[in-house]
This record gives C-alpha cells, sequence and structure tokens, in this order.
C-alpha cells in the first residue's frame, strides 16, 4: 500500500539514508531529475542532484538543509533553490525535507519537491505586469513636471495673484483678487 501512496504522488518524493545515499525514489521524482528510479537507487542525492547553487558554483552537503534534516533533526521547506537533471540542466525547486525517526533515534530523511518553474514565471509576469504602469506614471509625472517648470519660465513677469488697485473699494479689491486668482 505504502508503494502505490509514493507512486501516487504527483510530486517528487526520495528518502536517504545518514549517508545520504536513496533508499527510495517514487516514479515523479526520478521522472523530475531525468533518471529511472533504479538508477537512483543507492546513490548519494546531493552529489546527484543539489551538487551546486543555481549560478554553478559548488554546493557543499554541509550546508545543505536536505542533509541537516538528519544531522540535526532540522526540518526545512525551501523555494529558493535549484535540483540538477541527468542532462546537467538546472530547475528551480520547492521542497521540504524532514528527518526520518525510529523512536528517538534519526535514520535518514524524507524529501519531498516540485519544479517551481511555472510558479517562477508567473510571478515574474506578475511583478513585471504591476511595474510597468508604475514605471509609466512615474514617467508621465516626470514630463508634465518639466513641461510645468518649461511653461512657468516662459511666461516672465506673470503675477500669481491679481492686482488690487488702490482705488478699489476693499470688497470690489476681494473680488477682483478672486477673479483673477481663478483665470
Amino acid at each position: 500500500m505504502l508503494g502505490l501512496l509514493l507512486e501516487s504522488a504527483g510530486e517528487g518524493i526520495f528518502g536517504i539514508d545518514l549517508a545520504g545515499h536513496c533508499i527510495f525514489i517514487n516514479r515523479a521524482g526520478a521522472a523530475l531529475l531525468g533518471f529511472e528510479q533504479a538508477e537512483v537507487l543507492g546513490r548519494n542525492m546531493h552529489a546527484l542532484t543539489h551538487h551546486s547553487h543555481a549560478d554553478g558554483s559548488p554546493y557543499p552537503d554541509t550546508d545543505c538543509p536536505i542533509f541537516n534534516a538528519f544531522r540535526q533533526g532540522l526540518p526545512c521547506r525551501i523555494d529558493t533553490e535549484v535540483f540538477w537533471r541527468r542532462d546537467r540542466s538546472a530547475f528551480p525547486v520547492e521542497y521540504s525535507s524532514h528527518p526520518i525517526m525510529e523512536g528517538a533515534a534519526v535514520r535518514g530523511a524524507v524529501i519531498t519537491f516540485v519544479d517551481i518553474t511555472e510558479r517562477n514565471r508567473a510571478a515574474s509576469a506578475l511583478r513585471q505586469a504591476k511595474a510597468d504602469p508604475e514605471q509609466r506614471v512615474a514617467e508621465r509625472t516626470r514630463e508634465l513636471s518639466e513641461a510645468l517648470r518649461a511653461s512657468a519660465s516662459s511666461r516672465p513677469g506673470r503675477r500669481r495673484y491679481g492686482r488690487r488697485s488702490a482705488r478699489a473699494s476693499p470688497a470690489r479689491s476681494t473680488t477682483s483678487w478672486a477673479a483673477c486668482w481663478w483665470r
């Protein structure tokens, strides 16, 4: 029954022993990595799929959260790293790693993972769609500010408020000032 459950899962699932060697992997996990299940069993999963960062720089297994699940008993969920396929291409992955416990003793770890390429692409498109209007508004605001400055500097001597006549009555002056102000 356990085998049927593993094979029915749509995400990749594999287990590793305390040396980091694969003790089981489901069909979806092997396919995501570009292998057949039998080719992965017994192999060190860090060396096989998690050996390098996205930029290609080495990723020591001492820094690997997957291995820390069984070394330190620390479960994790990560979505900022990559796994490497058989063809040496990388794909962004979300994975979780939890220790396999037998009583109080850690025996290994179980890892579930999914390819998040499409999710990252959609998030990037959403950020771009949000940034485009904001950028256009900022550009248009800058253009309008420059046009206002240019317009103001091309009209020398124009007063901002209406003139107040010395001969006019205070009521008339206020009315004149208001009328000029609204022009």
